[in-house]
């Protein structure tokens, strides 16, 4: 802002209900971000903030059974503190490509993720990238993810389907 400008009259094309946006836009970001970090270092208790008191965690989950893949669905704070840890070592997630569509106190996204991994027999690799389809809620905390499901890009390539919001 310029000298002299407020919020009430923040200059020339600018709104305080832009500027708004602005930060809501930037708080849903740093969502996809913590989440990102409290998953890289199994902190469940740091990936629980995220979400809202009954928010909804999927994802298909090939850690037990690669050739039978399951679907994990993780609802509300005390499941998402205790989900199991996956015996995959720490990694590092990578988010980005976030679009956020608003409605007056929720939203909805996109965000792709890319989750790097390294080890001494393979070095430096992808081990998995996808999408993650979010719906937000504006919560007495902030923003926070109400449901967010991970969608793994599939191996053999996607299909245009794969692209499309979920149907929840």
């Amino acid at each position: 802002m310029q000298r002299n400008q407020t919020m009430d009259d923040p200059g020339p094309g600018r709104s305080p209900r832009r500027l708004e946006q602005c930060a809501d836009q930037l708080e849903i970001h740093e969502l996809s971000y913590r989440y990102a970090h409290a998953s890289d270092q199994h902190d469940y208790e740091l990936l629980s903030t995220v979400f809202t008191p009954d928010g909804v965690l999927t994802y298909e989950n090939s850690w037990t059974d690669p050739e039978n893949p399951t679907v994990a669905i993780f609802k509300g704070t005390e499941s998402l503190r205790t989900m199991p840890k996956p015996p995959l070592s720490r990694g590092m997630h990578v988010a980005t490509n976030i679009i956020v569509d608003f409605g007056k106190d929720d939203a909805t996204g996109s965000v792709y993720f890319v989750r790097l991994m390294a080890d001494a027999d393979r070095g430096h690799r992808v081990s998995s990238c996808g999408l993650y389809w979010d719906r937000y809620e504006r919560t007495s905390d902030g923003w926070r993810i109400a449901y967010r499901e991970v969608r793994p890009f599939p191996p053999s390539g996607a299909t245009a389907s794969w692209f499309l919001p979920p149907t929840k």
